[in-house]
């Protein structure tokens, strides 16, 4: 069994391929936000299932269900991305935004749900995702993301 940090590097290290001219300090894996719950809906109504998916894209337009963020000392990145044995595959680079122009909020989980990421760029459009989040030691999948924005990670 691979440690989360060894997860953790191989995806960084997949994400520094695809932007060599950088370092990479952290990444954040997200979904729409509601999708977690969607899936679980679905199972007892496809159609409750498919309205709070169309809620989570509106909250982010033009993502995927799942995106990979890379988070650079001048640029936070989006990813879609496919898991592939222990590490990703990159599909296709969704976002480029300057660090500097981008405010990034961690919203904590309310009870039974996931914490949320809320990017807002200058013009004032938000972008809202569920941070991706585990059981055991996989809980911590996206400490390295918090770090990298300067933010503790929510409890």
């Amino acid at each position: 069994m691979k440690s989360v940090e060894e997860y953790v590097e191989r995806y960084r290290m997949t994400l520094q391929e695809a932007i060599p001219e950088e370092p990479v300090w952290g990444l954040g894996l997200v979904s729409l936000a509601g999708s977690m719950k969607s899936v679980f809906a679905g199972l007892a109504s496809p159609l409750a299932g498919v309205l709070m998916r169309r809620t989570g894209r509106k909250k982010a337009k033009g993502f995927p269900m799942n995106s990979i963020f890379a988070v650079t000392p001048t640029r936070l990145v989006a990813f879609e991305y496919r898991p592939r044995g222990t590490g990703i595959k990159l599909r296709k680079r969704i976002v480029e935004w300057p660090r500097q122009q981008v405010h990034v909020q961690i919203v904590p989980a309310t009870s039974r749900g996931l914490h949320h990421v809320v990017f807002t760029l200058p013009d004032a459009t938000t972008y809202e995702f569920e941070l991706a989040s585990s059981f055991g030691q996989y809980a911590n999948i996206n400490d390295s993301f918090y770090r990298a924005i300067g933010v503790s990670s929510p409890v």
